[in-house]
C-alpha cells in the first residue's frame, strides 16, 4: 500500500494487490545468477517447494560443491 500526500494537501491512498502466483527464487549471490526459480500457485506451500528445489541443486556435482550457505525466509525454518 502507498500512502502519499498530493499537491493538494490531501492525503490519498493506493493499495496494490498480488494474487494467483509466487515465485520462488534460488539465486547464487556470488555471481548473482538464479539456479532455479520456478512459479506456482499461491495455494503451494513454500516449504517442499524450497527442499525439492534445494535437493536439486546439491545433487548436481557442480553446483553441490559449492553451496555453503542457504539463506531463507524465517517462514522456512520447519525444523
Amino acid at each position: 500500500m502507498y500512502r502519499r500526500v498530493g499537491s493538494d494537501g490531501k492525503p490519498w491512498r493506493h493499495v496494490v494487490k498480488w494474487f494467483g502466483y509466487k515465485l520462488h527464487l534460488v539465486a547464487d549471490t556470488c555471481y548473482k545468477l538464479p539456479f532455479d526459480f520456478p512459479m506456482e500457485e499461491t495455494s503451494v506451500s513454500e516449504t517442499p517447494v524450497y527442499r525439492e528445489m534445494m535437493s536439486e541443486i546439491l545433487s548436481n556435482a557442480d553446483t553441490g560443491a559449492r553451496c555453503i550457505d542457504f539463506v531463507a525466509d524465517y517462514g522456512l525454518d520447519d525444523d
